[in-house]
């Protein structure tokens, strides 16, 4: 009887050992293919690993786990195993870490409340670094959710220290000051009642000479008809045409506004990116 109890247990540490042996194994094929950049590769492998370990693996294979999801395109399920990280991180630094990658993955998925949430739970404790990185995702996240007056805000408070970043911050300003002195409305409005202009008000002046000539082609198109025919052919046959090509052009010059808005908005929000670039792996 005491041999069969000591043939049990001794078949029980060998199993032991083959499933410790497995884990240790897998868990360096997840990293290798993690690091040539096979993440749906070393997603599996991490998640064997933690199948087979029941859960009870340090917080760091479950941040690599979220790194492969968010790598390989699959956010939601990233931020599912960033959570459990950053529950079990034990840890100020590895947790701040985990969550910035978090935020990151929402940016990706363009949860941008979600992503302000995420900033709360850092944990600065006069870590200017951190504040530093905090007040940055903050900025670019309003940036992204247009708010332009609280991205502005908060990028002034922090930039106001240092004098380099603030005289360069200083002519984004300006440049976004310009973008929101673009009208889109004012311009449509200004091609209804005089065609052309709403496109030459913001610089596109060949455009809106074409416009113009247009127009007074088809009003000296429209006269020499009602002279030649009648009042009702001249409505009948030429004004559908006019009223086309008027609708076309106002809508233009409404659609030019916004798209030279957009391009100005999209080059400050591109300097603001280079100003503070954030590479997270």
């Amino acid at each position: 009887m005491k041999r069969g109890y000591l043939l049990i247990i001794l078949i029980s540490l060998s199993t032991l050992e083959l499933v410790a042996q497995s884990i240790e194994s897998t868990l360096v094929y997840a990293n290798e293919q993690f690091e040539v950049g096979n993440y749906q590769n070393s997603a599996l492998a991490f998640e064997r690993v933690i199948f087979f370990s029941e859960g009870k693996v340090d917080f760091s294979v479950y941040t690599k786990l979220a790194d492969s999801y968010r790598l390989n395109n699959n956010a939601e399920r990233a931020i599912k195993f960033y959570d459990i990280a950053q529950y079990q991180a034990d840890n100020d630094s590895a947790r701040n870490e985990i969550i910035f990658r978090k935020v990151f993955t929402y940016l990706q998925l363009k949860e941008f409340d979600q992503g302000l949430i995420a900033l709360f739970d850092l944990k600065t404790n006069s870590n200017e670094q951190t504040q530093f990185r905090k007040e940055y995702l903050k900025g670019i996240i309003y940036y992204l959710k247009d708010d332009y007056e609280r991205s502005i805000d908060v990028f002034d408070e922090y930039l106001s220290l240092q004098e380099k970043e603030a005289l360069k911050f200083n002519e984004l300003k300006n440049q976004l000051k310009k973008a929101e002195n673009i009208k889109p409305n004012l311009a449509m409005w200004l091609s209804v009642f005089i065609p052309g202009s709403g496109q030459m008000l913001y610089g596109d002046f060949k455009d809106g000479l074409n416009s113009m000539m247009l127009t007074a082609a088809f009003v000296t198109l429209y006269f020499n008809y009602v002279m030649d025919f009648s009042l009702v052919e001249g409505y009948l046959v030429v004004l559908p045409w006019f009223q086309r090509y008027h609708r076309g052009g106002y809508q233009n010059a409404k659609e030019n506004a916004l798209e030279k808005q957009e391009l100005i908005r999209s080059k400050v929000y591109q300097e603001l990116v280079l100003m503070h670039p954030e590479k997270i792996k």
